[in-house]
C-alpha cells in the first residue's frame, strides 16, 4: 500500500485486478503519535523479496484472473467464464464474466469448477479403459518417461517401450534405436510390479530434473510411511503393518524368554559392558545375559510396538525426509533385592539423543518432577490424616506414548545385537529413553491420563495430583516423580478406584507395590496403630556405596561432621601442586560433593551446612577440601542408619526440647549466623593473604516443621550483612518464600485450614529482627534492601507472627554454622532426626532393607 496525498489516504495495489484503489477508511490519524523514525532516504533503487502463505490471509487465490471455470444456473444448464476479481478474505464469492454472453455476475465459490462438466463422462470413460495399468491411461509404447529406480543414483529422462510385450526404458532424447546408442533398460514383469514402480515414484510421467525426481520419490516415501504408521498404531496385529520378510528371518528360538531374568545364579555380578562382550562369559552367564537381552529387545517391540522394521531400501528413501539413523546402545544393569543381593538381570536399550538432529529448546524438552520437600509434604500429609501412603510403578515409561506428528526417529540396532536382522532399521513410532524430549511427551501422557480421570495437577506443583473420584468420598492424593509414585486417600475405597480405572480403563502398564519400602532411594518404614501412622525414611544404602566408593570401611568414625579447630574457610588454596593433582582432587570432590548433596536433600539434615560450604569450592579444589568432605562421609559411616520420622509423637519430643507448646500445624524457625566462619581472632603468626569475599558473608538456615521436618536449608547469604539483625533478616526472608510456597501448594489441594493457621508462627533468636518486623525499627536499619520488606508486609497481612526464642535451643542453628559444641550439635539433631523405627506387637509394621538406588536426577 501507499499514501495518497490527495485523498488524505492509502493506495491498495490489488494484483487480481492490477488496479490501485484509494480507500478513505484507513487515514493517517494526525492525533495519534508517530512510531520511531528511521530517517532512510529512497536511493531509486528496487528491491524484491519472497514471502511464503503463512497464514490463511496470505495464501495465494484460489482463482487467478483470467482463470476458466466452469458453473451451472438453477436449470441445470453448464456455462463457463473468466474470472475477473478473486474473493477477498471476507468474501466467499468470484467475480466472473461469461465466455458467450459477456455478463459479469457473482459466483460461490463452492460451485465453479475448473473441469468442463460435459467431457467428466468421457473422463471417466477413459480410465475405465483396458489399460497396461488401471488408472494409468499414459502408460503406452515409447511415450516420454523419467526413471529413478531404487539402484540408481540419479534418475534418467527417456522413453518407455513395449518390444513385443516386453516392457523397457530407453534413456535419451530419442526413441530411434538407430539414432539412440544408449542401452535400453529392462522393466521385467512391469504388468505386475508397474503398480509398485509407478506409487513409488520410481517411474514418473514426462521428463523431470534431478530434484523434482527427487521431491516426488521423497514425497511418496514419506506418505507410505505415514499410512503404515496410522494402521500400525490402530492395529493390534503388528503382522499386518511390518515387514513380513524381516520378521521372519528372527530366529523362533530368541522369541522364546523369560520374563524377569533372575541374576541369582550368576557367576560375575558384574553386568556386561555392550553385547559383544557375552561372548567371553560362562556359559551359564551368558545364557542369563543373551535371556535379559532378549527381554528387553521383545518387551519393546511385540508388547509395546516401539518400532517397525524398514529395509535398507527404505532406509535411503526415508534418509533425505527423516535424517540420519540415531545409534542405539544396550545398558545391562543388575538390580539388587532387599538384602542388596544380586536379584534381576536387567536390560535397558537407549537412544543416543545428544545425536538428535532437531534443535529442541529448553522448554520443548522440560519435563517437572516432584522435589524432596514435596515428597515430604505428602508424607506428612498422610501422617496429619493417619493415612498409610501406597506406591505405584509405571513400567517402561517413556514407551508408553507415541511419538508426536512430524517427529519422526530411524535407530540403527544396539552394535551386535543377535536379534535384529542384517540391513535392517528401527523405524520408532512411540518414545524410547535417551530421547531429548522423551520425559516431556511421558510426563505429558501420564498428566493427561489422570486428568481424564478428574484428577488434576496442582497449580504451583505440577507433580501433585488431586481428585475425587466419588461425590461422597474423599479426594485422593497422589505425588509423581517420573515412572514412580506414591498416592493415598482417607478412603480405601477411593484408592481401590484408582488402581482399577488408570489399570483397566485406562490400560496404563502399571505395578501397584502397596505399602513403599523404597522410594527415590530413600527407605521407607512405616508403624500404624489405630491411634497414628508413623513414617521412617533413611538413606542407609547409599551411604553404605559412598563408603564403597571412597575405600573407607576400615576408617574410624567421627561424632561431628565438622573438623574441630580446622573449618573449611580457613583452607588455603595449593597453587603449587601439579595440575594433574588438582584436577584428580577437582573430580574426587564434586562426585562427593554430589552424593553428599542428594543424602542431605533426602534424609541427611544433619550434613546439609556442611555440604553447603563444600560446595563453593568444586571450582578451586585442594586435597585439603578432599579431607574435610571425606571426614563427613566418616561421621555418616558412625550413624548411616538414622533418619527422619513423621509422626506426631515428633511434636511431643520438640516441645519437650523448646520447653513450650508447639502447634499441631506447620512450624517454623529461622536463624543466621553472622559473619566468616572463621571468626578466631588474628594472631602475629596469621596470614596477612587476602580473603574471598563470600568468606565473610554470614548463612542463612531455616526448617519447616509438620510432624517432622518438611523442608530444611542451609543457604550462604548474597551480600554481606552489616549486622546480626541485618543477617536474621535475610534469614527470616528466605523462610516466609518457602513458607509461600507451600501455602500455594496446600491451597490448590484444598488443605490451607487443614494443614496451617491462620497465622503461621516463625521462632527466631534475635529480637531486633523481631522488633523489625513488627514495624519497631530504628534509623540503623533504614538501609535494608526493600524486597527485605516482604517478611514486615507477611506479618502485617498475618501470614506470619514472629517470636523469640532462645539462641541455644534454636532447631534452626544447625543448619547455619561448623558447629564447635559437639553436644550442642548431638542434640539438635537427636530432636529432629531417629533411630529406625522398634516393632510393635499391636502395630502393622513394614520393614525391609534394600541396595542404594541411582538418584534420577
Amino acid at each position: 500500500f501507499f499514501f495518497d496525498k490527495q485523498s488524505d489516504g492509502l493506495l491498495f495495489y490489488i494484483p487480481t485486478s492490477k488496479k490501485l484503489i484509494s480507500s478513505a477508511d484507513y487515514r493517517l490519524d494526525p492525533y495519534v503519535p508517530s512510531g520511531p523514525v528511521f530517517n532512510l532516504a529512497y536511493d531509486g533503487s528496487i528491491g524484491f523479496d519472497l514471502y511464503t502463505a503463512t497464514s490463511e490471509q496470505m495464501r495465494p487465490p484460489p482463482y487467478e484472473t483470467g482463470e476458466k471455470i466452469y458453473y451451472s444456473d438453477v436449470d441445470g444448464q453448464h456455462h463457463s467464464a473468466l474470472v475477473i476479481l478473486s474473493p477477498s478474505d471476507d468474501s466467499p464469492y468470484v467475480t466472473v464474466q461469461n465466455t458467450v454472453t459477456n455478463d459479469i455476475t457473482e459466483l460461490d465459490i463452492n460451485k465453479i469448477t475448473t473441469l468442463n462438466p460435459t467431457s467428466l463422462h468421457e473422463i471417466e470413460r477413459d480410465l475405465t479403459k483396458d489399460h497396461v495399468i488401471p488408472f494409468h491411461p499414459w502408460i503406452q509404447h515409447n511415450v516420454k518417461a523419467t526413471l529413478f529406480l531404487p539402484s540408481m543414483k540419479h534418475p534418467k529422462q527417456g522413453f518407455l517401450q513395449n518390444i513385443n510385450n516386453a516392457w523397457q526404458f530407453l534413456p535419451g532424447r530419442t526413441s530411434s534405436r538407430h539414432s539412440n546408442k544408449n542401452e535400453p533398460i529392462p522393466l521385467p514383469n512391469f504388468v505386475d510390479e508397474g503398480e509398485t514402480h509407478l506409487s513409488h515414484k520410481h517411474l514418473i510421467s514426462g521428463w523431470i530434473t534431478h530434484q523434482q525426481a527427487m521431491d516426488q520419490r521423497n514425497k511418496a516415501t514419506a506418505t507410505r510411511q505415514v499410512v503404515r504408521r496410522i494402521v500400525f498404531a490402530q492395529s493390534a496385529d503388528p503382522s499386518l503393518t511390518n515387514n513380513i520378510m524381516i520378521e521372519h528371518l528372527i530366529k523362533h528360538e530368541h522369541k522364546d524368554f523369560a520374563r524377569k531374568v533372575s541374576a541369582v545364579t550368576l557367576q560375575d555380578p558384574i553386568p556386561p559392558k555392550n553385547l559383544h562382550n557375552h561372548n567371553n562369559m560362562h556359559e551359564s552367564d551368558k545364557e542369563i545375559w543373551d535371556m535379559s537381552y532378549a527381554e528387553e529387545y521383545f518387551g519393546l517391540h511385540t508388547d509395546t510396538k516401539m518400532w517397525e522394521y524398514i529395509s535398507e531400501e527404505e532406509y535411503e528413501l526415508l534418509k533425505p525426509v527423516i535424517g540420519q539413523a540415531l545409534p542405539t546402545f544396550a545398558l545391562a544393569m543388575v538390580k539388587p533385592n532387599e538384602h542388596g543381593k544380586p536379584h534381576r538381570a536387567k536390560y535397558r536399550i537407549c537412544v543416543l539423543g545428544n545425536l538428535d538432529p532437531n534443535d529442541w529448546n529448553k522448554t520443548d524438552c522440560f519435563a517437572p518432577v516432584m522435589s524432596h520437600m514435596e515428597l515430604r509434604l505428602m508424607i506428612a500429609m498422610a501422617v496429619q490424616m493417619k493415612c498409610s501412603l501406597k506406591s505405584g510403578d509405571f513400567k517402561q515409561a517413556f514407551c508408553q506414548s507415541y511419538l508426536p506428528e512430524g517427529e519422526d526417529y530411524i535407530l540403527r540396532p544396539p552394535k551386535d545385537c543377535p536379534l535384529t536382522p542384517p540391513k535392517t532399521y528401527l523405524k520408532l513410532i512411540r518414545t524410547l529413553y535417551g530421547l531429548k524430549r522423551s520425559p516431556q511427551h511421558w510426563y505429558e501422557k501420564a498428566r493427561d491420563t489422570l486428568i481424564s480421570m478428574g484428577i488434576h495437577p496442582c497449580a504451583h506443583a505440577p507433580c501433585i495430583f488431586t481428585g475425587t473420584l466419588f461425590e461422597d468420598e474423599p479426594p485422593i492424593y497422589i505425588g509423581l516423580y517420573v515412572d514412580d509414585f506414591i498416592y493415598f486417600s482417607p478412603s480405601p475405597k477411593v484408592e481401590r478406584e484408582f488402581e482399577r480405572r488408570l489399570k483397566n480403563e485406562k490400560k496404563m502398564l502399571v505395578d501397584f507395590l502397596g505399602t513403599p519400602t523404597h522410594f527415590l532411594g530413600m527407605r521407607f518404614e512405616t508403624l500404624q496403630t489405630d491411634d497414628e501412622v508413623s513414617i521412617f525414611l533413611s538413606q542407609e544404602a547409599s551411604i553404605d556405596a559412598l563408603i564403597e566408593q571412597l575405600n573407607l570401611h576400615s576408617a574410624n568414625t567421627a561424632q561431628t561432621p565438622y573438623r574441630s579447630g580446622f573449618p573449611v574457610d580457613k583452607i588455603k588454596s595449593n597453587t603449587n601442586l601439579p595440575k594433574t593433582k588438582l584436577f584428580e582432587a577437582q573430580q574426587l570432590l564434586r562426585s562427593v560433593v554430589g552424593s553428599l548433596n542428594w543424602l542431605s536433600c533426602g534424609t541427611r539434615l544433619d550434613i546439609t551446612t556442611i555440604t553447603n560450604i563444600l560446595a563453593k569450592y568444586l571450582h578451586s579444589t585442594t586435597p585439603s577440601h578432599v579431607a574435610a568432605a571425606k571426614y563427613v562421609v566418616r561421621y555418616l559411616k558412625g550413624c548411616k542408619s538414622m533418619g527422619i520420622k513423621f509422626s506426631t509423637s515428633q511434636n511431643t519430643k520438640v516441645q519437650a526440647y523448646l520447653n513450650f507448646p508447639l502447634s499441631s500445624k506447620i512450624t517454623a524457625l529461622s536463624d543466621a549466623n553472622w559473619g566468616p566462619q572463621d571468626a578466631s581472632a588474628p594472631t602475629l603468626t596469621t596470614s596477612k593473604d587476602a580473603v574471598d569475599i563470600f568468606k565473610s558473608r554470614s548463612i542463612s538456615g531455616f526448617l519447616l516443621w509438620l510432624n517432622g521436618p518438611v523442608h530444611w536449608v542451609s543457604k550462604r547469604q548474597a551480600i554481606t550483612a552489616r549486622s546480626s539483625a541485618e543477617a536474621e533478616i535475610y534469614a527470616t526472608d528466605e523462610c516466609v518464600k518457602a513458607l509461600l510456597h507451600v501455602q500455594h501448594i496446600l491451597i490448590d489441594l484444598g488443605l490451607r485450614d487443614i494443614l496451617m493457621d491462620a497465622t503461621t508462627p516463625i521462632f527466631n533468636d534475635n529480637q531486633a529482627c523481631i522488633n523489625w518486623a513488627s514495624n519497631m525499627t530504628s534509623k540503623s536499619l533504614r538501609h535494608l534492601q526493600i524486597r527485605e520488606n516482604a517478611v514486615r508486609e507477611s506479618v502485617q497481612n498475618s501470614f506470619v507472627t514472629i517470636s523469640h526464642v532462645s539462641g541455644k535451643i534454636n532447631l534452626a542453628d544447625i543448619f547455619t554454622k561448623e558447629d564447635k559444641d559437639t553436644s550442642h550439635f548431638l542434640t539438635a539433631r537427636d530432636v529432629l532426626m531417629s533411630a529406625p523405627l522398634l516393632a510393635a506387637p499391636s502395630a502393622k509394621r513394614s520393614h525391609y532393607q534394600f541396595s542404594a538406588v541411582k538418584p534420577q536426577c
